[in-house]
């Protein structure tokens, strides 16, 4: 998905980092996981998403369902 990039992504993504940092650009990116959006945000993204709408939406019914059938 979002998460998982091949070698050639990630240097692409070093990139897109170092030029948007040397225009004084804010650099964004899409993650589907909380835990790789923190990464690419240590690696110099400033806008980073957490996930899509959907998939937040899904949880948030799973977990509302899940303390309904408690």
């Amino acid at each position: 998905m979002f998460d998982d990039v091949a070698p050639k992504a990630q240097q692409a993504m070093e990139h897109i980092v170092a030029r948007a940092q040397a225009h004084g650009v804010v650099a964004g990116i899409h993650n589907g996981r909380a835990d790789v959006a923190r990464s690419r945000v240590d690696l110099g993204f400033r806008f980073v998403t957490l996930g899509s709408d959907a998939r937040l939406l899904a949880a948030g019914s799973q977990e509302l369902l899940g303390a309904m059938r408690a």
